[in-house]
């Protein structure tokens, strides 16, 4: 795996954004469950958030060192989108439901926006890995 060309620009901050939250919201449900559910509504299984936060804080750290080092490449964007996709869909579809409280739809809208820069960014990265 070569270095491709980093990606510039709103699509450079989107990602940046998501990777310093990944990485923030990831770790907060393990540093301090109480004041997470606070924000974000009681949670009936203590260990599932902890896990889904540990491997968000993962992506994020991976996103981040990635995008400072200008070694993005199109599989890391791959599991950032598809990542930020999955919570997309299950932000809206239990919220949809009457079990999760509306503030998931602000990360709903946060989600979106991230997809769209993975999209974009894996569009620019893979049009670098074929020229270089």
């Amino acid at each position: 795996m070569s270095p491709v060309q980093p990606v510039r620009g709103p699509v450079r901050l989107l990602l940046l954004a998501q990777a310093w939250i990944y990485l923030l919201a990831g770790a907060w449900p393990v540093v301090h469950l109480a004041s997470f559910e606070l924000v974000t509504g009681e949670k009936y299984d203590d260990f599932l958030v902890r896990t889904v936060g540990l491997l968000l804080a993962v992506i994020g750290a991976a996103l981040l060192l990635s995008l400072r080092r200008g070694t993005l490449t199109r599989e890391l964007l791959l599991v950032a989108g598809g990542t930020a996709a999955s919570l997309l869909a299950i932000d809206v579809i239990y919220w949809a439901h009457g079990r999760l409280p509306p503030i998931y739809l602000l990360d709903a809208a946060m989600e979106a926006a991230f997809v769209v820069a993975a999209v974009v960014a894996m569009r620019r990265v893979g049009g670098a890995a074929r020229d270089g």
